[in-house]
């Protein structure tokens, strides 16, 4: 019998958005931190980095960037295999809006879709509430982005003043040798809220 042992490897990526409203202005701040773990049993080593990559010509001195409603951000995720390995990959992706203490009574007239991500979704697919790639990714190679873009809507008002977006990445990469045709039908993941 023929028995595939795999590790998972998880990075996950915390980009903080502020957003602040002054009249008929909006602005956001970017900051990211990157973090990873992993667990199992593999014959090779399986590692993987969450690249970003931003274009935003808004670059403040602190790495944030400036935003005003109406506007799109060029901002892409992708993951880079940095293991010995081919893997899977899947995305995971938490936004979280918490508003500003004067207004944290109005919590629930928050729009989340007031911000949207430009997904790329030739090569990545939406299945069990993550993004997964739909290749197996070689040693050495990187992702297309899963999206390219962020996107603040026009209508974004003073009830996100002094208010912060949390985009929340979790990366899992699961070996992909003799471990099914697609990462749909791979086995191994970690099950819903699992960082195995």
């Amino acid at each position: 019998m023929n028995r595939t042992k795999c590790k998972i490897v998880t990075t996950v990526a915390l980009f903080l958005v502020t957003v602040l409203t002054f009249a008929y202005s909006t602005y956001a701040y970017f900051t990211d931190s990157v973090s990873t773990s992993g667990g199992g049993i593999s014959t090779g080593d399986m590692h993987v980095e969450l690249i970003e990559t931003s274009a935003s010509e808004a670059v403040l001195p602190n790495g944030s960037i400036r935003i005003m409603p109406g506007m799109t951000v060029q901002r892409s995720i992708a993951v880079r295999n940095t293991g010995s390995l081919p893997v899977y990959i899947r995305i995971g992706v938490d936004e979280v809006i918490t508003l500003a203490a004067a207004m944290q009574s109005r919590a629930d007239e928050i729009d989340p879709s007031l911000i949207t991500l430009s997904l790329n979704k030739s090569v990545w697919m939406l299945h069990d509430g993550y993004y997964y790639y739909l290749t197996p990714l070689e040693s050495g190679g990187e992702t297309a982005p899963l999206f390219t873009a962020v996107t603040f809507d026009k209508t974004m008002g003073n009830l996100y003043k002094d208010s912060t977006i949390t985009f929340d990445f979790t990366v899992h990469a699961l070996q992909s040798g003799n471990n099914g045709i697609s990462p749909l039908n791979a086995t191994g993941w970690p099950e819903e809220g699992g960082n195995a």
